[in-house]
This record gives C-alpha cells, sequence and structure tokens, in this order.
C-alpha cells in the first residue's frame, strides 16, 4: 500500500510492528517469575521461622542501616579471609550496604533480608532483559536455569542472600550476562555492566578481578564485532563508574590507611594457595560430571572434598586453551557470537582461577562456599562446547553432507529449537519448586533464626546501664557453671559470636555505639578503653534456652 505525496512520489505506508507470539510473551514471563521465585520463596520461608540478623548478617545490615548517618560505611564487609594478617581489610566498596538502605530503615528487623531478596531479583530480572533483547529465548532462559539449579543443588545461597558471598554471586550472574550482550556489540549496555560489575566487586573480593576485567575488555570484543557507533553509552558509563566509585576512592585517599593499599600490602602478605591451586579448581567446573549435577552440603563451612580438583595443572591450562581456540575457529567462521561467549568465558575462568589461587592457605578450608562461583564458570564452558558442536556438525554436513541432509538438518532446527525451549522451562520450574520443598523441610537450611524479643531484651537492659546514647562495650559470656559439651551449645564461643554481632546490632538501630572485643566479634570495632563495658551472662543449657532462659547484665 503506497500513498501519493505533494510531489507525486509514492510514500510507503508503515504497517505497525507485529506483536510477538503469544508463547514467548509467556515464555519471557515465565523466565522471570522462575528467577524471582526462587529469590522470594525461601525468602518467605526464613522469615516465617523467625529470621533475625545476627553474625555476619547483623555487621552487614548494621553497615547499610549507617548509610544515612555521620557514620555512613565507604568501603564493604570485613575481609574475614585476610584476618591473618593483623589489619582490619575490608571488601573494596559499600554497594551493597546503599542498596539495602532504604529497606533497612524502614524494616531493621526484617528488611535486610528482604531487601536483598528484592534487590537481587532485579539483577536477576536485568540480565534475562539483556539477553532477550540481545538474543531472544535461546539466551534469556540461561538465568533461570542456571538459578534453578543452583538452588536444586545449593539452595542455602538463596536462604541467605544477605550474605555478602550470596549478594555478590547473583550480581556476579548480571556481570557475565550482561557482558557477553556487550560483547555482541550492544554497547548501550555497558553502563549497566558497570554497575552491576561494580556491585559484584564490592560485594566479595572473590569476584573483584573478572568482574572488572569484563567491563574494561566487554567493550573491545564488541568493537570487533560490530561497527562503531557513538560513543554515548562509555560517557553514561564512565559517569556511573564514578558515583559507584566515589566512595572507596574516598576512603583511600582521606583516611590515615587506605583499604585499598592495605589490600594490596597486606593483601599478599600471608601465604596463598596459588596459582596451581586456582588452575586445578577450573578442572572440577570442566570435569566430564558437570558441577551443575553436584550436589553441596548443606553446611555453609564445609569443605573441599565432595568437588575435590581430581585433574592436573595440564587440564587446567587445557581449559582456558580450549577457549582460545574456540575463539580463533568462531571468529574465522563469523560466529561473533559465540567468539563472544567464548571471549568472556576465557576471562571468567583466568579470573576464578586468578581469585582460588589468592585465597590464603590458613583460609582454604573455610572459604569453601566460594565454590558457587564455579557453577557460572560450569555453565558457561558448557553452553560453549555445546554451541561449538553444533557450529561444527553445520559446516561439516555443508561441506561433505549432500544438500537434502542439509535441508533435513535445517527443518529439524526449529523442531529441537521448540522442545528445548520447554524443556529448558520445565526444568527450571521443576528445580525451583524442588529446591522449595528441600528449604521447607530442611531445617539444617535455616539462617539467622533467633529469638528476636530476646535480642531486644538484652539490647534494652544494656541501654539502661548507659546514661545516655553514646559508646559502650558489650561483652556477653557464658555462665562460669554452664561448661560447654555436646548438649550446651548455647555457650560455645559461635553462639556467643552470633548473640553479639545481634545485640550490636540492635543497640545501633536504637542509637547507640557498640563496641566488641575482636576475640567475640571481629566485626564491629573494639570499644576504647574510656568505654562504659556492660557485661551480659547467659545461662542456659542449650541453645533454644540461651537466650529465653536466665541470663544477667552488669555494668563496670
Amino acid at each position: 500500500m503506497a500513498r501519493v505525496g505533494l510531489h507525486g512520489k509514492k510514500n510507503r505506508v508503515r504497517k505497525p510492528a507485529a506483536s510477538p507470539p503469544r508463547r514467548l510473551m509467556v515464555l519471557r514471563i515465565t523466565c522471570h517469575a522462575v528467577a524471582w521465585f526462587v529469590v522470594l520463596a525461601p525468602t518467605v520461608v526464613q522469615l516465617e521461622r523467625g529470621w533475625f540478623p545476627i553474625g555476619d548478617n547483623a555487621f552487614l545490615a548494621s553497615r547499610a542501616y549507617q548509610v544515612f548517618s555521620v557514620h555512613t560505611p565507604l568501603v564493604g564487609m570485613f575481609a574475614t579471609g585476610l584476618q591473618s594478617t593483623g589489619h582490619r581489610i575490608y571488601d573494596l566498596g559499600p554497594l551493597q550496604s546503599w542498596l539495602l538502605a532504604i529497606p533497612v530503615r524502614l524494616a531493621p528487623g526484617v528488611g535486610p533480608l528482604v531487601g536483598a531478596a528484592i534487590v537481587c531479583g532485579g539483577a536477576s530480572s536485568l540480565s534475562i532483559e539483556a539477553l532477550w533483547h540481545c538474543r531472544g529465548w535461546p539466551a534469556a532462559i540461561v538465568v533461570p536455569l542456571l538459578m534453578g539449579d543452583l538452588f536444586w543443588q545449593a539452595n542455602l545461597v538463596f536462604a541467605n542472600l544477605l550474605w555478602n558471598a550470596y549478594f555478590g554471586l547473583m550480581f556476579f550472574i548480571a556481570t557475565v550476562a550482561v557482558s557477553w550482550v556487550v560483547a555482541c556489540g550492544r554497547r548501550n549496555w555497558w553502563p549497566v555492566l558497570v554497575f552491576v560489575a561494580s556491585v559484584a566487586a564490592q560485594s566479595h573480593l572473590m569476584f573483584a578481578v573478572p568482574s572488572m576485567a569484563l567491563v574494561v575488555l566487554s567493550p573491545l570484543i564488541g568493537r570487533s564485532a560490530r561497527t562503531v557507533e557513538r560513543c554515548r553509552w562509555l560517557a553514561w558509563g564512565v559517569v556511573v563508574g564514578v558515583v559507584v566509585w566515589t566512595a572507596p576512592l574516598v576512603q583511600e585517599f582521606t583516611s590515615r590507611t587506605g583499604n585499598m593499599t592495605e589490600l594490596i600490602r597486606y593483601g599478599h602478605s600471608v601465604p596463598t594457595t596459588g596459582v596451581g591451586y586456582g588452575l586445578l579448581m577450573l578442572t572440577i567446573a570442566a570435569s566430564p560430571k558437570p558441577i551443575i549435577l553436584t550436589r553441596y552440603p548443606s553446611s555453609v563451612f564445609a569443605d573441599f572434598r565432595f568437588i575435590e580438583p581430581t585433574g592436573s595443572l595440564v587440564a587446567g591450562v587445557a581449559v582456558l586453551v580450549t577457549l582460545v581456540g574456540i575463539w580463533v575457529y568462531a571468529r574465522a567462521r563469523g560466529e561473533l557470537d559465540l567468539a563472544a561467549l567464548a571471549a568472556v568465558t576465557v576471562v571468567v575462568a583466568a579470573g576464578t582461577a586468578f581469585g582460588f589461587s589468592s585465597i590464603a592457605k590458613s583460609y582454604a578450608l573455610g572459604a569453601a562456599y566460594l565454590v558457587y562461583g564455579l557453577w557460572v564458570l560450569g555453565f558457561l564452558l558448557w553452553i560453549t562446547w555445546i554451541w561449538t558442536g553444533v557450529i561444527v556438525l553445520k559446516h561439516i554436513l555443508a561441506t561433505v553432507g549432500t544438500g537434502a541432509s542439509h535441508r533435513r538438518f535445517r527443518g529439524v532446527t526449529p523442531l529441537l529449537t521448540s522442545a528445548g525451549a520447554a524443556a529448558l522451562a520445565l526444568t527450571s520450574v521443576a528445580a525451583a519448586i524442588g529446591g522449595l520443598s528441600i528449604a521447607i523441610t530442611s531445617g539444617r537450611t535455616s539462617v539467622g533464626m533467633t529469638a528476636v524479643s530476646d535480642i531486644r531484651r538484652i539490647a534494652s537492659d544494656v541501654t539502661e546501664r548507659v546514661p545516655s546514647p553514646g559508646p559502650v562495650a558489650v561483652v556477653i559470656r557464658p555462665s562460669p557453671v554452664a561448661a560447654p559439651n555436646r548438649s550446651n551449645a548455647a555457650v560455645s564461643p559461635a553462639f556467643i559470636d552470633l548473640v553479639s554481632n545481634a545485640v550490636a546490632y540492635q543497640l545501633i538501630v536504637d542509637g547507640w555505639q557498640p563496641g566488641l572485643e575482636p576475640s567475640i566479634g571481629p566485626f564491629f570495632q573494639p570499644p576504647l578503653a574510656d568505654w562504659p563495658v556492660v557485661v551480659v551472662t547467659l545461662g542456659a543449657h542449650n541453645v533454644g534456652a540461651a537466650l529465653a532462659g536466665s541470663y544477667r547484665t552488669v555494668s563496670r
């Protein structure tokens, strides 16, 4: 259809853009639904059980609560793995605290966990939309599939998304997804990549090197794959980078001891696992038995025995060499999207190996929770290999096969595509439902369960013994007559640490400035000599009665 213009020329009438098929809209909504389901469902379970921030979570919640105060944090979580250096070293930045500041202020008790779930769900949806806009459902379905598998095999991640290691993992997944989109030539997503990668890097040191490497290298890969467009994306990305990295840079240049300087100076002063160990960890993700089919123990600090590296250094190097070879082959064949994926996978693999090689030997067993990052690498490796196999098969059929066989292969492709979409969607939903049932039926997935009223009661008793809001040193200890044993875990050092941090967080919410002895809780600042001291003595015989049972509070 055409219309005749004023000058006698025919003007084409643009047809309205066709709406996407209903099945694609359903699949798109399903991707988001699965991602949000695995994030929110275990959060609801934890809240129903009476969740309250204790231990590490109490410190993370306190940092978020202090964002809108004169004590706003400029760095991230206390780096437990570098505690042996004798210096207080933190993760790179406060972005996690910034993102959780409003939920924590609105609801100091449950706000930290609810806010973490909402923010992580938003990061997942952002990943899905980026992949969908780039390559449609075949790319977008990977995110819910990865999250569903991770929930099935290691559901403890989603039961405690507030923890900086798990919070950073969700943004690391988003970083990998958006970096591939940028590497495919969609550089208008680069400002988004700068943000999500900065959150991942500032949340946990394990994600810092691969995330920042992807920020730098992804647009360079995209430049070689697509024509150069206007550099507006670069300007916006720089603006985002300046905003999100201002706080840690201010701390670095205005404090007596800059955190980044301390990290570089003292982070290498302790014996580390070494490059060989990092390469061996790559063999876990690249094992013939995929890590995505491996069940992780329910204990957070389980050691590596269930996935001990069985390969060799040669195998670890071979993983990197193979990926480079795939990148070269894909570039030569004009498969630029596959080349971009191979390049992103190389960066993630190398960064992961570096992260594991930098772990202090004394902390290696305690850092077992970091293997969750291998699930991301495992997915990347298997997708890259399968995609390469399909390209090679098509090339062989096009070279030596008859035209009829090639046409038959092309005719089967749409059917396989539809079947694959349905299978992936059903698998993701099934994994999410199965993981939820595990979280509901297993008490071991509970994180942060405690008597909230008793924590607040202890904090109230402490404040009554201090004349006005201000500094106060809190010492929580077991009763001398309650010796620790198998049936009296309530007086164990680990339990005392959890309760101490929870009370300290409640005191911050109430307006006080608590201090804990490093031997009790290393996260909060140690008290000064002239601070009033309040001693809380627990006198219970088991964990269930520890706080509800007898205790006494004195000041000195």
